[in-house]
């Protein structure tokens, strides 16, 4: 293993250079990366992992036959192992607004076969539109949507929906999790989603939370775990090797600047602990 990661720590350099987009197998499937990206797809890459509490935490949550939704999908690789939990009767909605990453992301479905995914290059967001998605040079997976433009940045432009206006033909009951990590946006996405979840009662919610991200997009942690608080979700924040409880919204105003935290939500969090302490 040391040897393997040493070979790739010398190639990649001459990669990114000469044929930076690489396929490579993480676990049981096939998955391209772009090896320009400096984060998610250097270390997909170099350490053939990335969040694997989430993956892990996905294939204990009783998703099967159900309807799940990756907001920020990237280049899917939450998407494929979602679309490997609900199975072939169940369906993922996977939503990327970058359309590199979404090329990425398209490939990677049609290169393991997941039928049971639908791909859409849109951003979801507060109202329907459309927006400005700023560009990072280095880190794909922080292209963010922005109210107003940054002289000297690069954006695209970028339609937005709202997930209740995205899922609206998806019958009351179905969406088992959705999946949100849009780098700050996360609270203009659940405030256009309040009607998928009150149709969706069980629905398991996993999000972000960035201090200094959700600053950068004009709102807070406090206002965003509020509000999360108030449509009636609770649950425990994810980390590597332990879990605990959400804390109260304002003590997320704490968080090193270069921190995020993922967390696992539901309107009955007590129903996550036995899944959680199995997984942990």
């Amino acid at each position: 293993m040391n040897l393997e990661f040493w070979s790739r720590t010398v190639s990649i350099r001459a990669r990114r250079r000469l044929n930076p987009e690489a396929t490579i197998s993480i676990g049981n499937r096939r998955v391209k990366v772009d090896l320009r990206d400096g984060v998610i797809a250097t270390k997909l890459y170099m350490e053939r992992s990335w969040e694997p509490e989430l993956g892990n935490l996905f294939r204990r949550l009783p998703l099967r036959d159900t309807v799940c939704v990756d907001v920020g999908a990237n280049i899917g690789l939450h998407t494929l192992e979602l679309s490997e939990c609900v199975g072939r009767n169940g369906k993922i909605l996977a939503y990327e607004p970058d359309p590199h990453n979404f090329s990425l992301l398209t490939e990677n479905i049609r290169l393991n076969e997941a039928t049971n995914v639908a791909a859409e290059r849109i951003a979801i967001g507060e109202s329907n539109g459309e927006g400005l998605l700023r560009h990072n040079s280095w880190n794909f997976g922080d292209h963010r949507v922005e109210a107003y433009g940054v002289p000297g940045a690069r954006y695209d432009s970028v339609a937005i929906r709202t997930l209740d206006s995205a899922t609206a033909s998806i019958a009351a009951g179905e969406i088992g999790l959705i999946k949100v990590d849009t780098q700050g946006y996360d609270f203009f996405v659940l405030k256009g989603m309040t009607k998928t979840l009150e149709r969706n009662a069980q629905v398991v919610l996993v999000v972000e939370i960035s201090r200094v991200l959700l600053h950068k997009a004009c709102t807070s942690a406090t206002e965003f775990v509020t509000r999360l608080r108030e449509l009636g979700f609770d649950g425990w924040e994810l980390h590597e090797h332990r879990f605990f409880p959400l804390l109260a919204p304002e003590n997320y105003e704490y968080m090193n600047e270069h921190a995020d935290v993922n967390v696992v939500l539901s309107r009955n969090p007590a129903s996550l602990l036995p899944l959680l302490r199995d997984l942990y």
